[in-house]
């Protein structure tokens, strides 16, 4: 009569091939979440410069959710915390709750028509961080709207401001 059954050779050879699969899909996984998220950040910082770049050319100026002037000096700034839904009929965004990203927007205009924006989506420390490193993820949009990294969170690099 033969007995059927894994020896516990057999056994040991599939369990380092599952871990051999393993090793090599986690990093595919952590790659393709890190994307996701910054995905998430371009999409969101696109659609609010989009939407304070149009609201600028029906009124000529920025629209800001507080704002402030002196001598002719006018500013003016929104701030939207991560993970918390924020709706702006007047630019016509409606911001996702549980959104990844803090966004904020600040200008200034001079009494000479010159005009300083500073507009990014960041990672908050902790709960939204993309590595759980004390370093965050930020993203800028120039002026003509192109989208770039200012700090990258994953190899703790600072690019610095371009605006």
């Amino acid at each position: 009569m033969k007995k059927s059954g894994f020896t516990l050779l057999e056994i040991s050879v599939a369990v380092v091939i599952v871990g051999i699969l393993a090793g090599m899909a986690v990093p595919t996984y952590r790659l393709a979440s890190i994307k996701a998220k910054r995905t998430e950040a371009k999409l969101l910082l696109r659609n609010f410069w989009q939407a304070e770049d149009a609201y600028f050319a029906q009124n000529g100026e920025y629209y800001p959710s507080a704002r402030g002037g002196f001598r002719g000096w006018r500013w003016g700034h929104i701030y939207i915390p991560a993970g918390r839904a924020k709706d702006i009929p007047e630019l016509g965004l409606k911001i996702p709750e549980n959104h990844r990203y803090s966004l904020y927007f600040y200008w200034d205009l001079s009494p000479w028509g010159t005009t300083f924006i500073y507009c990014v989506a960041f990672t908050p420390r902790g709960k939204w961080d993309i590595d759980g490193d004390p370093f965050w993820d930020m993203w800028a949009v120039t002026r003509d709207g192109i989208i770039y990294c200012v700090a990258d969170d994953i190899t703790n690099h600072w690019n610095g401001f371009r605006l």
